[in-house]
């Protein structure tokens, strides 16, 4: 794909910088915005380009009501050019109103990935880059940032079979054969229309394909929303959440229900872990991370059947 030339950029609406990435949102009119996304300072990769065969298969599994915005190569970047300029993650604690409208928007975000995972691969793609950097985490010996003390606090808590069992997830959970996966499925790669037609939503997408089991994407969602489950109670280090009085879970796991939970519980395991890991990398180091932990201990010693997946 030619790289864009000539842009109208307009003004900076957003900026939203962390050592991993550095990503600046444009609004060149009411209707496009100019998502321009980059490497951080700690140089770990943000994503490839997307081959031209999968840009077709994304293509054809967008819909009126959903759409994959794939990026074009720009700077040492990605560009992606959209028609909303924020995210669900912006939109997530704005109201009761707003979640309903959230909530269409991941239904169709779930009906999107289902066409997605139509395709299967015929030649393995590599893992998702999150499950990459994870899995350098854990085997180390290089550790971003304060991945060592990180790395020290997880073996404290979770002790070195739960390192074991976690690096062992991360091995078999994607980069196999299978179908094609999105990979990092986020509130922050998607974006919906709030105001009007709450349709179509769009999602960020391509840079981190992958290929394995459908579980990961929807577990990857779940993960996210399992981690702000858990803040928004307090940050209860006994229990894992319980998702099915959460307003936006609701179509996962319909969708999840279909799914080996063993699997999906790994893929929600594997996302917090691995965002616990780019934190550690990527900021200041945080203590509410000893409370991340302890969730993951919890997480690692409940059954398979994830709590409201099956």
């Amino acid at each position: 794909m030619t790289p864009a030339v000539d842009l109208e950029w307009g003004p900076a609406v957003l900026t939203a910088t962390t050592g991993l990435r550095h990503a600046i949102v444009h609004q060149p009119s009411a209707d496009t915005a100019l998502w321009w996304i980059r490497p951080g300072v700690i140089d770990e990769p943000i994503g490839a380009p997307v081959a031209a065969h999968h840009h077709r298969i994304l293509a054809g599994a967008s819909t009126a009501r959903a759409r994959f915005v794939t990026p074009e190569p720009y700077g040492d970047g990605l560009l992606y050019r959209t028609a909303a300029p924020l995210t669900a993650a912006f939109w997530h604690d704005a109201g009761p109103m707003v979640h309903d409208r959230l909530a269409a928007a991941l239904t169709e975000v779930v009906h999107g990935l289902t066409g997605l995972h139509r395709h299967r691969v015929a030649d393995p793609l590599a893992p998702a880059p999150g499950i990459i950097r994870l899995l350098r985490w854990l085997d180390g010996p290089h550790r971003a940032g304060h991945g060592d003390r990180l790395h020290s606090l997880a073996r404290e808590i979770w002790g070195v079979a739960g390192l074991d069992r976690i690096r062992a997830w991360a091995r078999e959970s994607c980069g196999g054969p299978g179908v094609l996966l999105h990979g990092n499925v986020s509130l922050a790669s998607i974006l919906p229309s709030v105001s009007g037609d709450p349709l179509p939503v769009e999602i960020l997408s391509g840079a981190e394909l992958t290929s394995g089991d459908p579980a990961f994407d929807l577990g990857w969602l779940l993960g996210e929303l399992t981690e702000l489950a858990f803040v928004a109670g307090g940050l209860d280090r006994s229990r894992a959440p319980d998702l099915r009085t959460d307003p936006l879970a609701g179509p996962i796991l319909r969708a999840a229900a279909d799914l080996d939970p063993e699997l999906v519980h790994r893929a929600v395991v594997l996302r917090i872990v691995t965002h616990m890991r780019d934190h550690a990398a990527a900021m200041p180091w945080d203590n509410e991370l000893h409370k991340y932990t302890h969730l993951i201990g919890t997480l690692l010693a409940v059954a398979p059947g994830y709590p409201g997946t099956h």
